[in-house]
């Protein structure tokens, strides 16, 4: 462990770094990167230090001073690795909101040694560690499907983040699993959340729900994602055509610039704010056959990767971690999360007063989904 236990955050004025920014700098000695945009609040305890962290010398030595590393400068898919990479140089603990299945594997290729947590954010994230909470309730699970709903309108880097996941392998649009077998169904539906409001929503099979599967070996298993429509799609796919033929990011950067624009559009005059991760699920629990289901909503996605990310530093500060490449469901639970966040604004609802999440603030409620 090094002597100085800092903890440093990348891109702490985009939407996730300066709300982890905000929850840490309560419980630790923090150092804070930014670019071009100044932070719109500076806490007094914290070292903030403006930078390109394409600029090598000035990111090392950065990092250098750091027990802990949080990624949230630009797209993980990009530059991801890069930054991975010194934080291995430097002795530094690397943990990304993103980062996936794509950083672990160019990891191992390269590899790189050090300690890596990656999918510490909303989606993947919170969405895995409460899939897995709801399984571990039961002895044997028979289904396990959710969906993650957040209307805050994303960043160019988690849109950059989202295109090229696909090419990366995280996710496949229009698959499912069932009876043993990954099935393809491209039929849209509509789904009521919490709140009632119609979502049109289409299958996303992805490597986080993959990992469930392979877990707890679930009967049926489907990951949904909202619908994103034509014009997206069309945007989308002259992305990956535009990347495939150049292998040059900056082709992607301006197709998610224009993605980007399109949804502020679509948003303009509507209201509609928050983030919900709804998670349902079926299997034997105390030798009869149940469901159960957890809504947890909160008024931002940024918020939830927040707070997973908090949760992680929390815990790695407190038992430290032995070098590997890590999820955030391998090192913390979802109980962890709501423990480490009370009175945050991020509420919790259940179906099933059996799953004792173990707060107050916590809604029973009988056929939530």
């Amino acid at each position: 462990m090094k002597i100085n236990e800092e903890v440093g955050v990348l891109g702490c004025t985009g939407e996730i770094g300066k709300r982890i920014v905000e929850l840490l700098q309560k419980n630790y000695s923090v150092k804070a990167g930014f670019h071009k945009v100044n932070p719109d609040k500076m806490w007094s305890s914290v070292e903030y230090s403006q930078f390109d962290i394409h600029d090598r010398k000035r990111l090392t030595f950065f990092i250098q001073e750091c027990y802990i590393v949080i990624n949230c400068a630009g797209a993980s898919f990009i530059d991801g690795m890069y930054v991975a990479q010194i934080c291995s140089d430097t002795g530094a603990i690397y943990i990304d909101p993103f980062g996936a299945n794509y950083l672990e594997q160019e990891i191992r290729k390269a590899n790189v040694p050090g300690t890596f947590i990656l999918s510490c954010g909303c989606f993947p994230g919170f969405t895995g560690l409460a899939m897995k909470y709801l399984c571990d309730s039961y002895e044997s699970v028979n289904s396990i499907s959710g969906i993650c709903i957040d209307r805050q309108i994303p960043g160019v880097n988690g849109i950059i983040d989202f295109i090229i996941s696909g090419l990366k392998g995280f996710g496949e649009t229009s698959y499912y699993y069932y009876a043993g077998n990954k099935k393809y169904d491209d039929k849209q539906e509509n789904f009521r959340d919490y709140d009632g409001k119609e979502v049109e929503i289409q299958k996303y099979f992805t490597t986080e729900i993959a990992d469930v599967i392979n877990k707890f070996s679930p009967r049926k298993a489907i990951w949904y994602t909202p619908a994103l429509g034509r014009e997206i799609t069309e945007i989308m796919q002259k992305a990956v055509v535009g990347y495939i033929q150049t292998e040059q990011y900056i082709s992607i950067f301006t197709y998610a610039q224009k993605i980007q624009k399109l949804i502020e559009e679509k948003s303009r005059g509507e209201c509609e704010t928050g983030c919900e991760i709804n998670i349902w699920s079926s299997g034997l629990s105390g030798g009869k056959q149940r469901e159960r289901s957890i809504v947890i909503k909160s008024s931002f996605g940024s918020s939830l990767t927040a707070a997973v990310l908090d949760t992680v530093t929390a815990k790695i500060m407190e038992k430290g971690l032995t070098p590997g490449i890590y999820y955030a469901t391998d090192i913390i639970s979802m109980l962890d999360v709501i423990k480490q966040n009370v009175n945050r604004e991020i509420n919790y609802y259940c179906n099933d007063e059996s799953i004792n999440i173990g707060t107050e603030g916590i809604v029973y409620e009988e056929g939530i989904l």
